[in-house]
C-alpha cells in the first residue's frame, strides 16, 4: 500500500500538464489569436478602402479628361434639355480654324450615367460600376459650362465615399481650358 509520501513523490515525478495549465494555455492561445485576427482583418478592410478610393478617383479623372477633350475648342454652350428643373443635356458648339462648325455635340446625363454624343454616336463615359447620379451641369451667365462631377459606386457595399470635382469650362477666348 502506498503512503502519502509515495503519492507526493509520484506526483512530482509525473510528466504532463494539469487541467489548470491546459486551460491557461488555451486561454492565452485564444487571446493571441483574436489579436492577430483583428489586426489582420482591420488591415484588409483598410486596404479595401484605399483601393476603392483610388478606383473612384481614377474614374473621376478619366471622366473629366474625356469631358475636357470633348469641350476642346468650344465656342458656345447651350442648355439642350431640362428634366424636372435639372439640366440633363448641354450642346457644345465648336468652331474650327476655318470658321466651320462641327456636327452637333451633346453632353448628357441619363439614369446616373454620363454620355457624350457626337455625330449621332452616343457613348457612355463613366464605367459600369460607377454612377454620376449627383453630377450637375449648367451654363452660367457668362456662357461658360459649369460641371460639378460627383462619381460614386453603384454597389453600396463598396467602401469609398463619392468623389467630386467642380470645373468651369471657359469659352471667352475661343479655346477651352477648364478652371478649377
Amino acid at each position: 500500500m502506498k503512503t502519502l509520501k509515495d503519492i507526493k513523490e509520484m506526483k512530482l515525478n509525473d510528466k504532463g500538464l494539469t487541467l489548470v495549465e491546459v486551460l491557461v494555455s488555451i486561454s492565452i492561445f485564444f487571446v493571441l489569436s483574436s489579436l492577430v485576427y483583428g489586426i489582420f482583418f482591420s488591415s484588409v478592410n483598410s486596404s479595401k478602402k484605399v483601393v476603392d478610393h483610388n478606383e473612384l478617383r481614377n474614374e473621376l479623372v478619366m471622366v473629366a479628361e474625356q469631358i475636357n477633350d470633348f469641350c476642346d475648342n468650344a465656342q458656345e454652350f447651350k442648355i439642350d434639355e431640362v428634366v424636372n428643373g435639372e439640366v440633363t443635356a448641354i450642346q457644345v458648339v465648336d468652331v474650327h480654324d476655318k470658321g466651320q462648325s462641327t456636327p452637333l455635340k451633346i453632353i448628357k446625363k441619363e439614369d446616373g450615367d454620363l454620355f457624350l454624343i457626337e455625330s449621332n454616336i452616343e457613348r457612355m463615359i463613366n464605367s459600369d460600376y460607377a454612377t454620376a447620379e449627383k453630377t450637375s451641369l449648367t451654363v452660367n451667365n457668362d456662357g461658360n459650362l459649369e460641371f460639378n462631377f460627383v462619381i460614386s459606386f453603384k454597389d453600396s457595399t463598396r467602401q469609398a465615399k463619392a468623389q467630386s470635382l467642380f470645373t468651369i469650362y471657359d469659352v471667352e477666348e475661343g479655346g477651352n481650358e477648364p478652371t478649377q
